[in-house]
């Protein structure tokens, strides 16, 4: 009497007629009957979608995280992030990515790569970039780069004068091109530019 039968895209549905029948079943279970239920409902998704699983990163995550999985639900949330970022949701991206590193975090304990935090950061950052959010976005590339061994420089005399200079280099690559040094740019260079 609880659950009805629905017909989706030519499979058959199984649904609780109401959200509260379902969350009285769920907290019924013992703690570790539902971890494992989880993650049979993961690795089934991972084995039945497996030509189309970009579209089931957040479930996976989700399912993967409550099976205390946190290996696989921490990769299944970055690449959730990624996804969520290629199509500009970047608010589902921001949560995507900050809970992917709080569980490195907590998983890693003592022994958490500051690298990886590093690129988490980055990509928080570019998340809260693209939904506007500039001052936050600064703050997460400021610590991306001095997890990866960047001094930031705070000093407001340092800063004017180093943005002085760079005006001036722009303005003699573009006024006076020929007298300007040719250099490739960086890999950081390049980084920056993406950056729109």
């Amino acid at each position: 009497q609880l659950i009805i039968e629905n017909e989706r895209t030519g499979e058959i549905a199984y649904s609780f007629k109401h959200g509260l029948a379902q969350e009285a079943v769920y907290l019924s279970m013992l703690p570790q009957k539902r971890k494992n239920l989880h993650l049979e409902v993961a690795y089934a998704i991972e084995r039945i979608f497996n030509h189309k699983l970009h579209e089931f990163y957040g479930i996976l995550s989700y399912h993967f995280n409550k099976g205390a999985d946190l290996d696989k639900a921490e990769d299944y949330m970055v690449k959730a992030g990624d996804e969520a970022m290629n199509v500009s949701a970047s608010s589902e991206a921001l949560e995507y990515y900050k809970t992917a590193m709080e569980l490195y975090i907590k998983k890693g304990g003592d022994a958490i790569d500051v690298e990886k935090i590093a690129g988490l950061e980055e990509n928080i950052a570019m998340a809260f970039f693209n939904k506007g959010n500039f001052v936050e976005a600064v703050h997460y590339f400021e610590r991306s780069l001095r997890n990866k061994g960047v001094k930031i420089r705070t000093n407001p005399l340092l800063l004017v004068t180093e943005l002085t200079l760079n005006l001036l280099s722009i303005i003699r690559y573009l006024y006076l091109p020929n007298f300007a040094p040719k250099k490739a740019p960086s890999e950081a260079d390049n980084r920056i530019m993406k950056v729109k």
